[in-house]
Formats: structure tokens, C-alpha cells, sequence
């Protein structure tokens, strides 16, 4: 393309040379001169053809990015699944999981479906045309990696809806509202807002929480300060901070309050997040531990014609799987538990098939 452009921007210089190598002839043969007016409009207008292939040009350079694949769909592994879940998992409101594992599964079509709800697309839960373009445009914007809260950061929603808007009418089909003026101006209130949280100063406010503890740290004036409290309670939480300031919580600056509030929410959502990994974990160890359990008995009632020496050794690698899969656990691995438990019941229902397959063959 570039190419082509640059090739037409020399032929339009060409014809401009051609045309002024012409008049001298006709200067010689008529003696009628050209005006000078008559050749400044000449290159005027060829210069303006220039001008437009270089716009042209330029939009073809500003859509050089990274596509993701077509027909990307649930019950797929694919190395774009995982980018798009990289993408998803920096807002934490769209894909609270955030589990990156490069496979589409019902975790995925959730935070899709919240994706798209947000965006004011149509909600499938699939990859659309207008999904896929959406999610291709934030990726253009971010480089190579989905650093966390990226979808979140200031602006970033403004400048992604621009792009799209710019190649797509305000009613264009499938877009919903997300290109309607009512929510730019939404988004541009939302912008200057986080331009003056920007302006703001920087408490450098930090949360943990253990249990039911919480340590906050945070800075004023380069003095630093840390708060405990035994509650996780917003209000609780922020009474103790009053205490160790020393002033009425609606003297206390409301820049370090919000912070305060969105850190130990964030916090918060941390812990919450563990825990259910912690359960989801847990549920997949119950599951093949049981499964291991009913396959075994199953092998043991068995009838002495029937072959069950390829099941039982099915049977006993989805023990040692079942067995890795609690020593991840154990280390509070729980995706990797979670995984290896998956990977178990598998196992055992392979040893399930090869036992029905032995007792078909005894009949």
C-alpha cells in the first residue's frame, strides 16, 4: 500500500514536470506565454492530491495492529483466548476470576457477556464481529500485555470509543450505545473527573488484610502512618484512621479517604477472590476423590473373566494425579489444584470406559 502511494505521488510530480515541459514548445511554436496565475493553480491542485495521499497514508500506517483469530468459540483452546482473557481479567468487574488458561469455557462467556453489557453490545457471550473488533481495539492500545486495571485506567475507555465511533456511524448496526452522545458525554465527565484524581495528591495508600485484620499504610507530607484495625469494615476502618490522624473524620482530606476506600475494596476482592478459588479448588478434589472412589469398587465387583488390568492402571494414575492435585493444594496452589483435580476425574472416567469396554468383551 505504501508502496502504491508513494508510486501515484511521483506519477502526480510527473504529470506537473510534463505540463511545464510542454508550455516551452508552445511558447516557441504560438508565442502565446502561460500565465503564471494559470501554472500556480496547476500545482496547487496537485499538491492537494499529495496532501490527500498522504492522509491516506497515514490512516493506512495507524491500522497496522494485531487481529485476533476468526471463529473463536467456547470449548476452544487457543493462544488468542488467552490474550483475551489477559485482556478481561484488568477489569476486575468484567472477569472478577480472572483466570488466564488460553480455554473458552463458561468462566470466559460470563465476563464476555459482562463485556459487552458494559459496551452496550449485543450480550451472547460469544466473540462477535463488534466484540472482536471492540476487544482488537483496546489490545492496540495496550501493546503486548494486559497490565492490571488497564481497561479501568483513565481515559482509556474515552480514547478506544473515539476509534471505533470515528469508523462507525452513531447508528451503525450492533453498536448499540456505545457510540450514542449521551454516553460520550458520560465518559467525558467520567475523564475529567479522573483528571483531577490525577491532579490530586498522592497519599501512596496501601491494605492488607489478614483475616479479619487490617493494616493500612499510607503517606502526608512525607510523614508516614499505619493503622490497624480487627474489622473490615469500611466505616471501622476509617474511624480507626481518624484516631491515629488525630481529627474528625470529615476534616481528614477526601482524596485520602477515597483512597483509603477504593484500596481496602480492592483488598477485599482479593481475599474474596482466594477464598473461591479455594472452594472451586476444593469441590474439584471432592469430585475425583469420590469418582476415584465408585470406579474402584466398581473394579473390585468385577467378575474374575473380566480383564480389568487396563482400568485399574487408568485408575491408579488418576490417584497420583488426585494425590498432586493435594500437595497443590496443601501449598495453596489452588488453580494448579484445581487443574490436577480436573485432570483426575478424567482419568478415572477413561478408566470407566476401559472397564465397560472389558465387560463387553467377557459377555
Amino acid at each position: 500500500m505504501m508502496k502504491k502511494l508513494t508510486g501515484v505521488v511521483f506519477a502526480l510530480a510527473l504529470v506537473f514536470a510534463v505540463n511545464v515541459a510542454v508550455v516551452a514548445p508552445a511558447h516557441a511554436e504560438t508565442t502565446t506565454t502561460p500565465s503564471v496565475a494559470s501554472l500556480m493553480e496547476t500545482l496547487k491542485s496537485l499538491l492537494a492530491k499529495v496532501a490527500d495521499l498522504q492522509s491516506e497514508l497515514s490512516k493506512v500506517r495507524g491500522e497496522v495492529r494485531e487481529t485476533l483469530k476468526d471463529g473463536l468459540k467456547e470449548g476452544m483452546t487457543d493462544s488468542d483466548i488467552t490474550k483475551i482473557q489477559e485482556l478481561l481479567a484488568s477489569d476486575r468487574e468484567i472477569y472478577p476470576e480472572g483466570k488466564v488458561t488460553g480455554y473458552f469455557g463458561m468462566l470466559t462467556k460470563e465476563a464476555l457477556k459482562r463485556f459487552q453489557a458494559k459496551h452496550g453490545l449485543t450480550v451472547t457471550g460469544e466473540i462477535s464481529a463488534e466484540t472482536k473488533e471492540l476487544l482488537e481495539e483496546y489490545r492496540s492500545e495496550k501493546g503486548h500485555t494486559a497490565p492490571g486495571g488497564f481497561m479501568k485506567a483513565p481515559g482509556i475507555w474515552k480514547k478506544v470509543q473515539g476509534k471505533v465511533c470515528g469508523v462507525h456511524s452513531h447508528n451503525g448496526k450492533g453498536w448499540g450505545v456505545f457510540c450514542k452522545d449521551h454516553v460520550k458525554n458520560d465518559m467525558k465527565d467520567d475523564e475529567d473527573e479522573d483528571e483531577d484524581e490525577d491532579e490530586s495528591e498522592d497519599f501512596d495508600v496501601e491494605v492488607e488484610i489478614n483475616g479479619d485484620e487490617v493494616t493500612i499504610s499510607f503517606t502526608i507530607d512525607d510523614d508516614e502512618y499505619e493503622v490497624e484495625s480487627d474489622s473490615t469494615d469500611e466505616d471501622d476502618v476509617l474511624d480507626e484512621v481518624a484516631d491515629e490522624l488525630g481529627e474528625d473524620l470529615e476534616d481528614i482530606d477526601e482524596d485520602l479517604i477515597e483512597e483509603i476506600k477504593d484500596e481496602l475494596a480492592d483488598a477485599i476482592a482479593d481475599e474474596e477472590d482466594e477464598e473461591n478459588d479455594e472452594d472451586q479448588a476444593q469441590e474439584s478434589l471432592d469430585d475425583a476423590e469420590a469418582a476415584i472412589e465408585a470406579i474402584q469398587a466398581d473394579i473390585d465387583a468385577a467378575d474374575d473373566a473380566v480383564d480389568t488390568d487396563d482400568a485399574q492402571d487408568a485408575l491408579d494414575e488418576a490417584e497420583e494425579l488426585l494425590d498432586d492435585a493435594q500437595d497443590a493444594f496443601d501449598d495453596e496452589d489452588f488453580d494448579d489444584a484445581e487443574e490436577l483435580a480436573d485432570e483426575a476425574q478424567d482419568m478415572a472416567d477413561e478408566a470407566e470406559e476401559l472397564l465397560d469396554e472389558a465387560q463387553d468383551d467377557a459377555e
